[in-house]
Parts: C-alpha cells; structure tokens; sequence
C-alpha cells in the first residue's frame, strides 16, 4: 500500500472558470507527494452543517516547480458549495493521493488516446503532462490528446487551457 498524507494545504488562488467550476491551487511548506493521473484526494468540508464526510475531487494538475495542486470543483452540492467558496491563504484539509491511478500503454511504440467529458475531463491536464513527458524522454510521439469541454463555454475553455499553459513558464 502506498503512503497516504494527511495536509493542511494553503489556497494559493481561486478562479471561477464558470457559474459552477472552480480551479482552486493549492500548495504546502513541504515537497507535495508524487501523484499520477487518475487519482483524487478527499477534502475535509468545513463550515457545512450538513456535510459530515469529504469529498473526492480528481487531481486535476500538478505544478511541480511551482509545488501546486490544482483541484477543479464542479459546484453540485453543499460540500462542493463550501469546497468552492474557500478564499486565497485559506486552508483545505486534504488526504491524499487515493486510488491506484492510470496505466499506460508498455511500448513506446503504441498510441494513447484520451477522451473524456464534463468533469470526467479534469484528469487531463495532469494526465497529458506525464504523457508528453514520457514521450519527450523516449523521443516518440505517438500519443493522441483529445479533451471534451467541461461545460464551459468555448472562450472559457479557452481561457481554462490558457491558464494550464501559463504553468510551463
């Protein structure tokens, strides 16, 4: 079993992306855990009278250079409610990295393709990352990126994936 983490993340910055996604980045004084596509962390819902257990929220990017986790809420309930209106130099609780992640394919001669859509979609920034790093290392480039839009309008998207970018600077 691998190690699991309790932390008290710090909100860095808070931008809504729509009337009912939020990115959330957070980060911590210490180096933040290895995390792989496809898995999620749970965050402790306080402040909500009616909300007694975490909730998952799929990793959506890691910024390593810049020590950032990257959460994107899709606001559905109370918890996620509450989750979305924390404020930068807040504090989320969060444990961390669950589930077992994403495999992938063995050679690097195969093809990927990743297709996903509405929040099942939050995977792929973190997911095309270790792709095309992957790729980079074993100069092949056979992999295929396809993102379905999260609800967001298209110059929303477009602002979305504007913001994905700005992290490789």
């Amino acid at each position: 079993m691998k190690q699991k983490f309790i932390l008290d993340l710090k909100v860095v910055s808070v931008e809504r992306l729509n009337e009912k996604n939020v990115l959330i980045k957070l980060t911590h004084d210490a180096e933040l855990p290895d995390m792989k596509p496809g898995q999620f962390v749970e965050v402790r819902v306080d402040g909500s009278a009616s909300t007694y257990l975490r909730r998952p929220i799929s990793i959506n990017f890691v910024d390593k250079e810049r020590n950032e986790l990257w959460l994107l809420v899709a606001e559905v309930g109370d918890g996620t409610r509450t989750i979305a209106a924390v404020k930068s130099g807040d504090t989320l609780n969060c444990v961390l990295p669950l589930g077992n992640g994403f495999t992938y394919p063995v050679s690097s001669s195969d093809s990927l393709l990743l297709i996903g859509g509405g929040v099942g979609s939050v995977i792929f920034p973190v997911s095309q990352r270790a792709v095309l790093e992957e790729k980079l290392q074993t100069k092949s480039f056979p992999a295929a990126l396809c993102v379905m839009a999260l609800d967001l309008h298209w110059q929303q998207y477009l602002a979305y994936f504007r913001i994905l970018l700005s992290a490789r600077t």
